[in-house]
Formats: structure tokens, C-alpha cells, sequence
């Protein structure tokens, strides 16, 4: 073999050296290529878990679907009662606020669990009945009843209620429609005209002004009634709203059997706007009270503040603090009960 055989040889000795060599590069890269997918999709795992999506349960039952209205009004969150000033029947705090309403809120998540569980809920609504506040500014010929200036307690007020939504959206009412109702509140002291009254208390109002806040940070549509009475459909019952100063409540003597002024009444529910009315909400009284007959019930909500000063020293006997949920049969269109929730403190 001369030599332009050998280099000839050695040549393509070298050239299928370099081909095994590209050949073994190519098949590290695809196998370093792969390594990298499958690292890439460890990481996404890791740094992006899937988000498991709620759904409905389905209705174990065709018994028919339930609907619900959560009454929270006249909480006086921040409120001081000194049991000394109420014959030593209560004590009361924004701490003790907090966990009354709060276990109000742990009971009905507990009724409408079993309801969702047995027939299915259709729908839900809170009503915030007003007076959640109580400085001296709203009630201006009262005693100073809580130690913050009004921008003080709107900002706790608002966290506090925060709070108890998030408690509200975290149980059984996160898988079903759900919605707030605001009622404006209002103690007479705006003048004596409705209309220019209900105006005045809207502007200046704390409520609204805490209902505006909350609106704004709540993934929940809310509604913020202008006027004195409002009205919701709720399980096909029309229902009307009221904080309750404009319906009185009697009592008999000596005894905690309260109703309202069924005249007054009567004739809020003939206006043309009110036919219909199936269900009546009010507050304001902080008297638990409820009337059930064919085709119409009535609801005085009571208050969580329990036994105060006021209440004491009108002669009010004392109540337990409690706040009602109502269950109504979104198929038959009737209120099924009234559920009166006790606070546990």
C-alpha cells in the first residue's frame, strides 16, 4: 500500500470517528432534551399546582330545593356594656361581639349543610339589617357607648365583618348563588317626611358607608337600599327588608311576648310596591319574635349585644342574643321555618 493509500485510509478512519462522535453527541442532546422536559414538568407541578375547582353537590334527593336568608342586624360590634349598668346580666365587647356573631354563623352553616345534604339549596341571601355601629355620633342625645371616634370604629366594624364573611364564604354557601341586602337604619332623628328622612340617613349614614367598603372588597353582588324598605325574591318569596324604626313593637306586661303594630304593618304591605309580600324582616327592636300563618310570616330579628343600659333601664326583660335564619322551599314558594341561632356566649 503506498501512501496516498494510507492517508486515503486514515481519512475515512477519521471521518466515521467524527460521524460516531456526532452520532453519540446526538443522542445525548435528545436524551438531555428529554431529561429537561420532564424536569420542566416536575417544576410546573411544584411552583403551579392545579387548582381543584368546586362544583355543586348533587341533591342526594328530589324532595326539592331549599333557599336560605341569614338575618345579621343590630350587632353593635364595638359597643362596651358594663354589666354593673344591666342588673349584671351581660357583658359585651368587640372581642365578645365577634364570637357571638361568629358562632351564629358556625350553627347556620351547620342547618344549611344538612339542608344542601337533603334537598339542595337553590340560593342564599345575608341581610345586613344596619346598626352595626354605635358612636355617639349616630345616636347624638345617647351616651357615648364605644371608646373610638367614628372613622375608628368603621375601620374595625369593617374588618370584623370581613372576617365573618370570609367564615360565610368558606361553608357550605361557596357552591350555591349568594348574595347581601344592606338596610338602611334610621332612629327619627333626619325629620319626620320619609322620603327626605330615608334621603338624609343615606348620605349620612355609617352603614352605607360600610356597605360601600365591603362591596368593594367582597366577590359577593350586594345591594344597598336607599330607602327604608326594600324588597328581594329569595326562593321565589318576596320579601321585605326593613331596619324596623318604622314599625313599632308592643309587649305585654311583664312578660317577653312581643308583636308588631299589625296596623302599621298592614298598611306597608297594601302599598302597591309591597303586594305580594310573603315574608317581613325587621330589626331594630333587639326583640326575637316570629308570626307564621297561611301564606304570610313575620320576623323581628333580635341582636347579638344582648341585655344593655337602655334595655335595663326601660324594662326590657332580658333576652338571649340571637339572630334568625330562614329556610323557604324554592319549589312550593313558602317559608318552611324560622330558625332562631343562639350565640353560645
Amino acid at each position: 500500500m503506498d501512501d496516498s493509500d494510507q492517508k486515503e485510509l486514515r481519512g475515512l478512519r477519521y471521518l466515521q470517528t467524527q460521524k460516531d462522535l456526532i452520532c453519540t453527541l446526538k443522542k445525548a442532546l435528545a436524551d438531555s432534551e428529554r431529561e429537561n422536559v420532564q424536569l420542566k414538568s416536575e417544576i410546573s407541578k411544584i411552583v403551579a399546582p392545579p387548582v381543584k375547582k368546586l362544583r355543586p353537590k348533587k341533591p342526594s334527593s328530589s324532595k326539592g330545593k331549599r333557599a336560605f336568608i341569614l338575618g345579621l342586624t343590630d350587632n353593635h360590634y364595638t359597643q362596651q356594656v358594663d354589666p354593673t349598668l344591666n342588673g349584671g346580666e351581660n357583658l359585651h365587647n368587640e372581642k365578645i361581639s365577634f364570637q357571638r356573631v361568629s358562632s351564629i354563623i358556625f350553627k347556620a352553616n351547620q342547618i344549611i349543610e344538612e339542608a344542601q345534604s337533603k334537598h339542595g339549596v337553590s340560593e342564599a341571601l345575608v341581610w345586613l339589617g344596619g346598626d352595626s355601629m354605635v358612636n355617639a355620633d349616630l345616636h347624638p342625645n345617647f351616651q357615648r357607648l364605644t371608646p373610638y371616634e367614628p372613622l375608628e370604629e368603621l375601620e374595625i366594624v369593617y374588618n370584623i365583618k370581613m372576617n365573618l364573611f370570609d367564615q360565610i364564604m368558606s361553608g357550605p354557601l361557596r357552591r350555591v348563588p349568594l348574595r347581601v341586602h344592606g338596610s338602611l337604619s334610621n332612629h327619627g332623628r333626619d325629620g319626620k317626611k320619609e322620603e327626605v328622612s330615608a334621603e338624609m340617613a343615606y348620605r349620612r349614614s355609617y352603614d352605607v358607608s360600610l356597605y360601600k367598603n365591603l362591596d368593594r372588597s367582597l366577590p359577593i353582588n350586594f345591594t344597598i337600599e336607599p330607602t327604608y324598605f326594600g324588597i328581594e325574591s329569595v326562593g321565589g318569596v318576596k320579601c321585605l327588608l326593613h331596619h324596623g324604626h318604622m314599625v313599632n313593637m308592643r309587649v305585654m306586661p311583664h312578660t317577653n311576648f312581643y308583636q308588631p303594630n299589625w296596623t302599621q304593618l298592614g298598611r306597608r304591605l297594601i302599598h302597591p310596591k309591597h303586594q305580594g309580600i310573603k315574608l317581613a324582616i325587621i330589626g331594630h327592636w333587639h326583640t326575637a319574635a316570629e308570626y307564621m300563618s297561611n301564606g304570610f310570616t313575620f320576623v323581628s330579628a333580635g341582636c347579638t349585644v344582648g341585655q344593655d343600659g337602655y334595655a335595663y333601664g326601660h324594662g326590657f326583660l332580658p333576652e338571649p342574643p340571637s339572630q334568625p335564619l330562614i329556610e323557604i322551599d324554592s319549589v312550593t314558594k313558602q317559608v318552611v321555618q324560622v330558625h332562631r341561632i343562639y350565640c353560645d356566649i
